[in-house]
């Protein structure tokens, strides 16, 4: 863990660069512009931000130097930015206090696409940790802070090496597991979901493993027209649904 917060990866595009601009600036090593960038007004805005706030500004025409993938949509500002999104498991629930935190752990979701798309919820619906195998799962590179907009920095990220056994230590800490079934369990909202709870998704085609599944307390399927949702959006609606019901309850995330 402590080699990883010492490395640092490359982010690009407007949204995730501004992100990180506004919120932890002493995040970013350097930021990267392509020549002609800062013509356009919010262009002007970012670097303008990234001046009062003392960040180093290079130009750069072959972003593919600095880590960006070749044909990735930079719009022409990249950065270097450290791993601000780790957080250690054990730390995680050795300070965990709260009666309705809410949470989400991937079970071998390989996709980036998908999990910076399911980050970017999770900071949406104030979700307070996302908890990722370390192994047979997407890392946390630039394409996966690209999907989120940037919002990772929003929340902490938790690699563990055992997901089974990361849940049955949060059941111990009196936190519910609900694993997301696109077959069996029970309809979504016809479940009391204001506890504290984390929410289970599975791998895309494939769904959680099995071991996995038998170890969530119960499973909520979500109805639907089509044959399954694509993971992001369904771990999307599951936040959605968890939340109304705390805001009816009038319970705080």
């Amino acid at each position: 863990m402590k080699k990883l917060q010492n490395e640092l990866i490359p982010v690009w595009g407007l949204h995730p660069v501004e992100e990180f601009l506004k919120n932890c600036p002493w995040a970013i090593s350097e930021i990267f512009v392509n020549p002609s960038f800062g013509r356009k007004q919010h262009q002007k805005k970012l670097l303008n931000l990234a001046q009062k706030k003392g960040v180093k500004i290079k130009q750069q025409t072959n972003f593919t130097l600095i880590g960006v993938p070749a044909g990735a949509v930079h719009q022409g500002i990249a950065a270097l930015v450290k791993p601000v999104w780790q957080y250690p498991i054990d730390k995680l629930l050795s300070s965990y206090e709260s009666e309705n935190g809410l949470f989400v752990a991937c079970d071998q979701i390989t996709d980036p696409q998908n999990l910076g798309a399911i980050i970017r919820s999770c900071a949406a619906f104030g979700v307070k940790s996302v908890i990722l195998p370390e192994r047979s799962s997407a890392k946390i590179t630039g394409t996966v802070v690209k999907a989120s907009a940037g919002t990772i920095i929003h929340v902490k990220v938790c690699m563990v090496k055992n997901l089974i056994k990361t849940l049955v230590a949060m059941r111990q800490k009196g936190i519910s597991t609900a694993g997301l079934a696109a077959e069996g369990g029970h309809k979504i909202w016809d479940q009391n979901l204001t506890g504290p709870l984390v929410l289970v998704a599975g791998a895309e085609g494939k769904g959680l493993r099995y071991l996995v599944k038998k170890s969530c307390d119960m499973l909520l399927n979500i109805p639907s027209k089509v044959e399954s949702l694509n993971v992001s959006s369904a771990v999307s609606v599951a936040l959605y649904e968890t939340v109304r019901q705390r805001e009816r309850a009038g319970i705080l995330i």
